[in-house]
């Protein structure tokens, strides 16, 4: 593996409500942070010789807010202790010397996309870790990605597993959630039109636009929805695509767990074996 992309937010959210509660001397919860450095170190041991980036996602709106105001209106604002978690997450990884990269109007996900098209470009091989399905479309030869489901064990897609569990090729997961929608992040999708009328259609190879072109492929009150709702299904369609093409370069900077700030930082968060 060359090059090891973690989605900082997704495992940390996910750390921080799915471990065992986990408190500092001074009484505050750290199980976001020892989640996200539990995985640095994980990756960092099982494979030296790769470069692991973490990814955040900037605070602020993203240019998806741009294209669609409502874009995860839905959502409620993380607690303050979860989001402090990010901000100390952010300095003890620091401390471990691991690169870290977050750009404003763009989230973590746009950056790893960045990264892992960077990163084919030269042939290198890409592990993406994180919880968020929109990471898919990202999956090739020298892509894959560790998905960590929610209550579920930890799967490891790569292009061929992917393509025998659901029979699609990853950059449709794009045309499924363009039709569909998706609840989490408010993306409307084409009302009328659900998963089991769009997966059969996506198993055969069509997408969005075959079926703007042919939309006798749909029921007839269907095809009518994706008619009137053809703009919408097109900027959903932008909403959920990933933006690979960000201006990034990466530096050439390594995890040391090895100098003091490093070892002091491994011991506050329990980590005492790695920091001895």
């Amino acid at each position: 593996m060359d090059l090891i992309l973690i989605d900082g937010n997704n495992i940390l959210v996910r750390s921080h409500y799915g471990r065992a509660e986990v408190l500092d001397p001074t009484g505050r919860p750290i199980q976001g942070i020892a989640g996200v450095v539990n995985t640095v170190l994980h990756h960092y041991l099982k494979s030296k010789s790769s470069q692991i980036v973490i990814c955040w996602d900037a605070p602020g709106k993203t240019f998806r807010h741009e294209l669609y105001p409502e874009y995860k209106a839905n959502r409620n604002a993380h607690p303050q202790e979860l989001l402090d978690q990010i901000v100390r997450a952010k300095k003890a990884l620091e401390n471990l010397g691991l690169c870290q990269i977050e750009v404003a109007g763009y989230e973590a996900d746009d950056c790893i996309g960045t990264l892992a098209y960077q990163s084919t470009q030269e042939n290198k091989i890409v592990s993406i870790v994180s919880g968020d399905r929109d990471l898919w479309q990202l999956i090739s030869r020298n892509v894959f990605v560790e998905y960590w489901p929610i209550k579920k064990p930890k799967k490891l897609f790569t292009l061929q597993s992917f393509s025998e569990q659901f029979q699609i090729d990853p950059g449709q997961i794009i045309d499924y959630k363009a039709l569909v929608g998706d609840a989490s992040d408010n993306i409307p999708g084409v009302p009328g039109i659900g998963d089991k009328t769009v997966w059969p259609l996506l198993q055969q190879g069509l997408t969005l636009k075959d079926l703007l072109v042919k939309p006798d492929l749909l029921k007839p009150s269907q095809a009518k929805k994706l008619e009137q709702y053809k703009e919408q299904a097109l900027m959903c369609r932008k909403l959920v695509t990933l933006a690979c093409n960000i201006s990034l370069t990466l530096p050439e900077k390594r995890i040391n767990i090895r100098s003091d700030i490093a070892r002091l930082t491994l011991r506050t968060l329990g980590f005492h074996q790695m920091s001895a």
